[in-house]
Parts: C-alpha cells; structure tokens; sequence
C-alpha cells in the first residue's frame, strides 16, 4: 500500500484538457493524486475548447479543463478558475534579452514560433496585432508547447506560449520574458463539468488536487 493512499475512493475519471496544461501542469497532479488515490483511474484527453465543449456535452468525459477565454454558460458549472498570462519568450542568451518595449518589427527579424491557428491564446495575439496594422508569419506553428520550449532555449527564436509552462526556466532566468507593450495577453484556465454532473468520491478528489 502507497503511504497516504486512501483505498475506499474508487473508480474512472475521464477528463480532457488543453495540450499546454497536461504536459506543463497536469503530471505533477497526476503523480500527487496516484499516491493518495491509487485505486482511480484516470483517462486523459487532450484538444481545443470547441472539442472538449462537445465531449461534454455528448458525456464522453467528466470535465474539461480548459485554456481560452472566460466561459460562461447557463448549462455548465465552473468548479475553478484562474486567470494566466501568456507572452513572447526568448533564452537568456538572445540578443533581445535585456531590452525594453521590444516591437513586432524587432520580433520578426527572428525566428518565430506559435501554436497552430486554432489554439486560444494564438488568436488573441493575431487579433490584438492585427488591432495594430501589423501582422506575424510564424516560422513553424507547432501544437506542442513542450516543443516550443525547447526551440526557445536552442536558438535565437522567440516563442509565444502560456508563462506556466515556463515556470521553472523563468525562475532560473534561462528563459525570459519579451518587454511589450501589448503583452503579456490574459487568458483563462478553468475546470468545467456539465450543470447536471453528479460528481462522484473519485472526481471531488480530483478537483481538490488540481489547483489552478
């Protein structure tokens, strides 16, 4: 028996979240929660918020976590919420590390990285730079932040992407963050089960772990 396990809370958990919060956030929790509950299974899914709004309303999953703009619908509950940043980052070692009001015609003589079109985060950035008569042309769109993380700390490319995935490069300052004015952008992370979900023993603990 795992230290601290509680055996009597069982059963299937199945929830999707955005790809930014299960490889960045969600395996802590998961490693966390295995040792407490270890008689739970849990069945991820990873998508965009459109995907994950129809898996929940088809009941193909228990809650969804999401990354995208602040929802509100009559036929939803929010279990948690926050708000998160999310900006342009370089390496340390980047000729634009240390520089202020860094603009968009500086970012583009660089390498640049994005998550694909449909990716919540990367549609408020196009807009607010469209909003400016200005446009960006990524070098790849690649739908794994992970991924863009590591283009960041090889190579003179900046990468927009949430600051929790970063968290731990920013605290050893290998990663930083691009001085904007327009940036960072605010976008939501939230948990959401349907209005007329009964959570079972398995699923409240669950909730209680993911602390965003």
């Amino acid at each position: 028996q795992l230290n601290g396990c509680t055996d009597n809370i069982a059963g299937t958990i199945r929830i999707a979240m955005a790809d930014s919060i299960c490889t960045s956030i969600f395996p802590k929790i998961l490693i966390d929660f295995q040792r407490h509950y270890s008689n739970v299974k849990i069945v991820i899914k990873t998508g965009v918020t459109s995907e994950m709004f129809t898996l929940l309303t088809h009941n193909e999953v228990d809650m969804i976590c999401t990354l995208d703009f602040k929802m509100r619908r009559p036929d939803f509950v929010i279990l948690k919420e926050s708000a998160v940043n999310a900006g342009f980052y370089i390496s340390s070692k980047h000729p634009l590390a240390g520089k202020a009001n860094v603009n968009i015609s500086d970012i583009k003589q660089y390498p640049i990285y994005l998550t694909e079109e449909n990716i919540s985060y990367r549609k408020k950035l196009d807009n607010i730079i469209a909003e400016h008569d200005e446009f960006i042309i990524p070098t790849y769109e690649i739908g794994n932040v992970q991924v863009i993380k590591e283009l960041i700390l090889n190579s003179f490319g900046i990468g927009f992407i949430p600051e929790f995935t970063v968290k731990k490069e920013l605290e050893q300052k290998s990663i930083l963050p691009i001085s904007n004015p327009y940036l960072p952008i605010s976008i939501w992370q939230q948990l959401i089960c349907h209005k007329g979900k009964a959570l079972t023993p398995a699923m409240n603990a669950l909730i209680n772990f993911i602390d965003i």
